[in-house]
């Protein structure tokens, strides 16, 4: 006979501490033989008290209805929870992280954004605008642009100010909600790299021109390695490699004679940091970095993966075939594994990104710990702006792949005007 005395025990009041608070469920299997399973009164009781179960477990306890006859392959314990003199209070129900509510929609109105530095009668690409930017950028240090940069991509990521409860920015970007915070970091992401060739085509003056050159070239280093905001430094880079800005070989040539150094770090260090960060395989100092290295996991999960579910993939893979996969120039340049290998590694950096969080967060408060935000600065590198100077109302009203592709177009002909003779 087995000893069944523990079934007369009383069980352990609910006091918040359940490192030891469990109850023990007899069950028999079909053989006979005597199971005993474990379960948190914590985890596994229900509203109504009763011991319930979580899918995925081995085994879990019969529900017994009190009106019929008890199974013969379980043996039922008393109802222990009933007690008249001494109530049971009601179990601690775990609170998971609630999706935050203001991500349900975007965190850009460039509708209704005023600054300063933008005059009400502001045209596209206003030239007061642009100018008033260019002097910022030249006339500030790097580190203070960068931490301005920083502050707002912390910002949007929710990283410092998460209400009790939620998910940060880091966290939820990776789930099927952070759809529009996905959709925000593209936009910013996008905006940021034009702003970046914009107001270095802009500029007609070819001396101004280089020292705006030169001041991206040292922001984009102080971001990467003093910073750690690797969102803004892929950003900046994808502005200094785009086309535009390599047409212009006069201000290149002088860049190299009037700042050698700084063309040398661009040539060198920062242009092979920003293609290891595209394959994925960029090293990170954890201790360093603010903000990981999330765009190709944004385009990712974004991306539509139609062409490659629809395929019956027992037929012959030809070159019609691979054209129509999905290609994006962030992350898809290996030929060979038509970038699968790529494609691993940057699903693989989400599950770092989601166990490093809080090292994240940590790493962010520390370089904007004594940061004191100049508001004219700060305007200056906001979304919000870009889209009106970039766009203007009207534009904005288009579809975003389409206004980003016609600004390419735009760029060519502000490249015509710089250097004439390119």
């Amino acid at each position: 006979m087995e000893n069944l005395s523990y079934l007369d025990e009383k069980p352990v009041r609910d006091d918040g501490n359940h490192s030891n608070n469990k109850e023990t469920i007899l069950l028999r299997d079909k053989p006979g033989n005597l199971l005993y399973e474990e379960f948190s009164r914590n985890r596994f009781l229900s509203d109504n008290m009763e011991p319930d179960y979580v899918e995925g477990d081995n085994f879990a306890p019969a529900r017994v209805n009190q009106t019929n006859s008890v199974p013969h392959d379980v043996i039922q314990p008393p109802d222990i929870f009933q007690n008249q003199a001494d109530p049971v209070q009601p179990a601690v129900i775990v609170q998971h992280p609630r999706l935050p509510t203001n991500q349900m929609s975007s965190k850009f109105h460039p509708t209704e954004f005023k600054c300063n530095i933008l005059p009400d009668d502001h045209r596209i690409l206003d030239n007061r605008v642009l100018a008033n930017v260019q002097d910022m950028l030249i006339n500030n240090s790097s580190l203070v642009l960068g931490q301005h940069i920083l502050s707002l991509d912390v910002e949007l990521l929710q990283m410092l100010s998460i209400p009790d409860g939620c998910l940060s920015g880091l966290e939820l970007l990776t789930l099927p909600q952070g759809s529009y915070l996905r959709s925000d970091l593209q936009e910013r992401f996008n905006c940021l790299r034009l702003w970046c060739s914009v107001t270095i085509v802009y500029c007609m003056e070819i001396e101004k021109r280089v020292k705006l050159l030169h001041a991206w070239i040292q922001l984009a280093d102080t971001i990467a390695y003093k910073l750690g905001d690797m969102f803004a430094f892929a950003a900046i880079m994808e502005g200094l490699a785009s086309k535009q800005v390599r047409d212009l070989r006069l201000t290149w040539e002088l860049l190299r004679k009037s700042y050698t150094s700084s063309a040398l770090l661009h040539d060198t260090k920062l242009r092979s940091h920003f293609k290891k960060h595209q394959q994925g395989r960029t090293v990170l100092n954890i201790t360093q970095t603010s903000i990981p290295p999330i765009m190709p996991v944004v385009l990712l999960l974004d991306m539509d993966w139609t062409p490659l579910t629809s395929r019956d993939w027992h037929q012959p893979i030809n070159k019609q075939v691979t054209d129509s996969l999905p290609k994006d120039g962030l992350w898809v340049d290996c030929a060979d594994s038509f970038g699968l290998e790529v494609f691993i590694r940057h699903l693989t950096f989400v599950r770092s990104i989601i166990s490093k969080t809080t090292t994240y967060q940590l790493n962010a408060n520390s370089k904007l710990q004594d940061f004191r935000p100049e508001q004219d600065i700060l305007d200056s590198f906001r979304t919000e702006l870009h889209m009106v100077v970039l766009w203007g109302q009207k534009g904005l009203q288009s579809n975003g792949q389409e206004r980003f592709m016609k600004y390419e177009q735009m760029l060519n002909l502000l490249v015509t005007k710089a250097e004439p003779s390119i």
